[in-house]
């Protein structure tokens, strides 16, 4: 029996209406978005270190020790990768040739370095004990005599 052309266009409408539905229920389920973000990093603060605390006097053959606190005052552990202390220097005129050399004897080197805790907040910094000798040979001139020495420490750190 044939087909009436009314019945036809009857079911290719009902099965486009079905195809749109399934379309419209897709798309209502896909969604694209974009945006963006942003973050901005603090500027490290540089470590700074105390006064140093020395035991002992100096004398030709002579050697003291001491220690100086190193500061942190940023919210991050600093891992101190290096320290050296400076050439002796004086302000006594008459001592030409100190003999005096400063060694830092605790170890920060990039295999073992001294870590410096955060600060826990503005006003309290993070430290950690860098410990040092000094040490006067026999070439320190007789104007060395009642000196005192100083030396500059430098530091360097990673996070």
């Amino acid at each position: 029996m044939p087909r009436s052309p009314r019945r036809t266009v009857l079911a290719l409408a009902a099965g486009g209406v079905l195809l749109a539905s399934g379309t419209s229920a897709f798309a209502y389920w896909t969604t694209i978005g974009g945006g963006t973000g942003t973050a901005t990093a603090i500027t490290a603060s540089p470590l700074t270190s105390g006064t140093a605390q020395v035991t002992g006097t100096l004398y030709p053959g002579a050697q003291v020790t001491g220690s100086l606190q190193v500061r942190n005052t940023n919210p991050f552990p600093v891992k101190v990768t290096s320290a050296v202390l400076q050439t002796a220097q004086t302000t006594a005129t008459a001592c030409t040739t100190t003999g005096v050399t400063f060694t830092v004897t605790t170890v920060a080197s990039p295999t073992q370095p001294l870590t410096v805790p955060a600060a826990t907040s503005a006003t309290s910094p993070g430290t950690a004990t860098l410990d040092y000798r000094a040490q006067m040979d026999n070439t320190s001139s007789s104007g060395c005599q009642g000196a005192s020495f100083t030396s500059t420490l430098q530091l360097q750190g990673q996070s």
